[in-house]
């Protein structure tokens, strides 16, 4: 087991529940879950909903919209934004702003009881503008970070919008910036000169990024077309990293105190979707080959596999407190695996879950899908 194991999440302010992406919630999911209801977005929802502490959940959407629930699903406000929105939002730890970002290459922080605007900042982009990086709140360092297809990652002051610093983000950034340990994490695409490949990274605002691993471009492929897609993610100990090569990829972890790499894993196939974490110490891998792997933590080693029948998966999983995981699939089913890698459909659809599952605070799990609904699972009791 890792010296330290995981702090689950209780309350899930932001894609993968906290700061460090791990993905697991300190509640349990009913044991035999059902749809209680659906919330109802204003376009394809493909973004994580995110929790307040009371319970409210938020949602964005492709239109633009921004949505306020209560616990029970009653709407309390919505703003329409200019731009669509494919970023997770993210919730400050006081509960008090909701910060998003849109597809023009905007930046917006709203208040979170009523839906006002507080601030908005247009990321300066040479090129595209979009924001598809799921919005990061650091309370250490302190920052709002998102990247856009301009090239850059961005930290921004939480109460201004300013911008207090920015890192090359590559070609095509999809993968989210991560923070443990008092420092950012990210992966990017480089395609410049002589650096052709894959970049883990650290750093701080204000500070040289640290490279921790460099993987050259194989030849005859160009990495703008397998784009940094999975945000690291952390227990506090060891940050792990998927660098996705041609039809294969690399899982890598790293110490968080000595940036060393500890062990590295194989995969026979991509992996587009952020790892989560479990209390057993253990990953747990979304893939491009329509297959769950479950990875010890500690050793680096494959330990079940789960077919979820479909062609490949691009939806996070969430795990609860008993190591069990959700995600929803391409094909418009609901999984609920068990730690021992036995699982079942609980739902089926006729549109695409694509956006990663969140948990709330009570223990039910909420799968954004295409069709334009956010399904609330739980028990019906």
């Amino acid at each position: 087991m890792p010296e330290k194991t995981i702090e689950p999440t209780r309350v899930w302010r932001m894609a993968g529940g906290c700061a460090s992406r791990g993905s697991l919630s300190s509640a349990a999911f009913a044991q035999s879950p059902v749809m209680l209801n659906a919330l109802s977005a204003q376009a394809a929802a493909t973004t994580a909903p995110v929790f307040a502490e009371d319970g409210r959940v938020f949602i964005a959407d492709r239109s633009g919209a921004v949505q306020a629930f209560d616990p029970d699903g009653t709407l309390i406000w919505r703003t329409d934004l200019p731009g669509r929105i494919e970023a997770s939002p993210a919730l400050s730890t006081d509960d008090a702003l909701l910060f998003t970002g849109t597809l023009d290459g905007r930046v917006d922080a709203l208040n979170a009881k009523t839906g006002k605007i507080a601030w908005e900042t247009y990321l300066p982009s040479e090129r595209d503008p979009r924001i598809l990086s799921d919005v990061l709140f650091s309370t250490d360092p302190r920052c709002v970070a998102v990247s856009s297809w301009g090239g850059k990652f961005s930290a921004l002051h939480p109460e201004s919008g300013e911008i207090v610093s920015q890192w090359d983000a590559g070609v095509v950034p999809y993968a989210a910036m991560t923070a443990a340990g008092g420092a950012l994490y990210a992966i990017r695409a480089e395609w410049t000169g002589q650096s052709q490949g894959l970049r883990a990274f650290k750093t701080q605002p204000g500070e040289a990024e640290t490279s921790l691993i460099f993987q050259p471009a194989e030849e005859g492929y160009d990495p703008r077309k397998y784009t940094a897609l999975a945000a690291p993610v952390s227990e506090g100990v060891r940050v792990y990293f998927i660098v996705n090569r041609m039809k294969t990829s690399r899982l890598i972890a790293f110490g968080v105190k000595d940036d060393e790499q500890k062990w590295s894993l194989d995969l026979p196939c991509n992996v587009h979707a952020d790892p989560a974490l479990g209390p057993d110490g253990t990953l747990t891998l979304a893939c491009m080959d329509g297959r769950v792997k479950q990875v010890n933590a500690e050793k680096g080693s494959i330990e079940w596999e789960y077919d979820a029948k479909t062609e490949y998966l691009l939806s996070a999983p969430a795990r609860d407190a008993k190591g069990r995981a959700a995600l929803g699939d391409p094909a418009g089913c609901v999984h609920l695996i068990e730690p021992g890698g036995e699982g079942k459909t609980i739902f089926e659809t006729d549109r695409a879950f694509q956006g990663r599952a969140a948990v709330a605070p009570d223990g039910r799990f909420f799968a954004p899908c295409t069709d334009g609904k956010v399904y609330v699972f739980g028990c019906d009791c």
